[in-house]
């Protein structure tokens, strides 16, 4: 009923005159609607919230909610002070007045934090939690706005990998797996006396995954004079090292297909840059004398553990579009997540380092490991990778100058000065592997 009613409202025409005893209404409800969704809503719908909102008073220690409760209502903080605690024991003060109150206290079900009265007296606005969230949806339907929507906005990006983890320790929030045909592959190919045909076998058991490495053997990139129709014949001319590639490739591209289409295009967005980081990491490692396929894999993987997040965000966050802020979380904070979850895929230990390291602009591999006698290792090579791309994508703004990275003094030599640029080499290499 409210929603059609809200849906009515949206529809009308932008002229409507609103009548007087509106103007009346808007006087009382001058304070809610400055508050965000209702500030973004047009005045008819604004005096409809009004009509369910409630004014409430409470005394110092007065609890307002716990983390994890999944009650129906919703705070905004008119007047005193709240203390806001975190499940990792940070705690932090709101004011009435102040722009972080100008949202829900706590829009997120299951509640995100505890909350209580921290002066003599706090005031509110109490609504009921699906009316706030209709007109959230409204908002944004209508208006186009993307606002910072709730309180949740302030401790996103500082507790989120904490309370990520703390999911996964419970079991409430299950690690990623890598596909069995990809294990299967990693796991024969491993095998020193393995032939192309025991590979062959493994793959044409997995009938999806055969599709692919067919078409990927017929694509531009690879193929040859005649036609491949068999997966055997795709082994062949693909060989070992690039079976493995392409298949971990294939996998993990399913990894990110998104459960809800209001998630598709950050779970897309994950996904390519997951490749693009694969695919400069190969065009630098030919450029620097590293195997361009352990560089691939580097590349793919150094920011799996964002997967964790996306199904964290998918499970808590589906209808507010906190999406936007994935982007916040820096290499460095991600490397936790990506531990955790190839903890149990048996990667390279080059793969495993790179991890913790590719995306510190300080690193250097001399500090790191003794026995390095000054020769670079992959997470130089991926710290250089992300900062080609950072410069690529025009995101260099917080990148440190680059004669003062220890790993592009050590990467960067006479090859990246040849006549095809890097840049040149990795967009012909990424065209190439958007075909498949």
């Amino acid at each position: 009923m409210l929603k059609r009613l809200m849906n009515k409202l949206s529809d009308d025409s932008n002229h409507r005159t609103t009548k007087s005893s509106a103007s009346v209404d808007l006087k009382r409800m001058a304070p809610l609607s400055e508050f965000t969704p209702f500030v973004d809503l047009r005045q008819d719908a604004q005096i409809l919230m009004l009509n369910f909102s409630e004014t409430v008073v409470l005394k110092k220690g007065a609890l307002l909610f716990n983390e994890g409760d999944e009650d129906n209502r919703d705070y905004f903080l008119i007047a005193g002070k709240i203390s806001v605690l975190n499940s990792d024991g940070r705690e932090k003060t709101l004011e009435g007045d102040s722009p972080e109150a100008s949202r829900p206290l706590s829009f997120l079900r299951p509640r995100q934090f505890t909350a209580k009265v921290a002066s003599a007296t706090a005031t509110f606005y109490q609504l009921p939690h699906h009316v706030v969230t209709l007109a959230e949806e409204r908002t944004r339907k209508t208006n186009n706005v993307n606002r910072d929507f709730s309180v949740e906005e302030d401790f996103f990006q500082k507790t989120l990998l904490q309370r990520i983890e703390k999911e996964v320790s419970s079991g409430k929030l299950s690690l990623v797996s890598l596909p069995e045909v990809a294990m299967k592959v990693k796991n024969i190919c491993s095998q020193p006396d393995t032939s192309l045909d025991d590979i062959a076998d493994t793959v044409v058991r997995d009938g999806s995954m055969s599709i692919k490495l067919v078409q990927a053997a017929n694509s531009p990139l690879y193929r040859g004079a005649t036609e491949i129709k068999t997966v055997n014949d795709a082994v062949c001319r693909l060989g070992k090292e690039l079976i493995q590639k392409l298949v971990f490739y294939f996998a993990t591209k399913e990894l990110f297909k998104a459960p809800s289409r209001v998630l598709d295009e950050v779970f897309r967005q994950a996904w390519d840059n997951s490749v693009k980081r694969a695919i400069m990491a190969q065009t630098v490692a030919r450029r620097s004398g590293f195997d361009a396929d352990i560089a691939f894999l580097c590349g793919l993987f150094f920011r799996i553990g964002d997967l964790l997040i996306l199904q964290y965000v998918s499970k808590n966050k589906e209808n507010v579009n906190e999406h936007n802020k994935l982007k916040d979380i820096s290499e460095k904070d991600s490397a936790a997540n990506s531990k955790l979850v190839i903890a149990e895929w048996d990667l390279p230990q080059e793969v495993i380092d790179v991890l913790s390291h590719g995306g510190d602009w300080m690193y250097d591999s001399n500090e790191k490991n003794d026995a390095s006698n000054g020769q670079p290792d992959y997470s130089d090579l991926m710290v250089v990778s992300n900062v080609l791309l950072r410069v690529m994508d025009g995101d260099s703004e917080n990148l440190p100058a680059l004669d003062t990275i220890p790993a592009a003094k050590k990467i960067i030599n006479d090859r990246f000065k040849a006549d095809t640029s890097v840049i040149v080499e990795y967009r012909k290499a990424h065209k190439a592997f958007g075909i498949m």
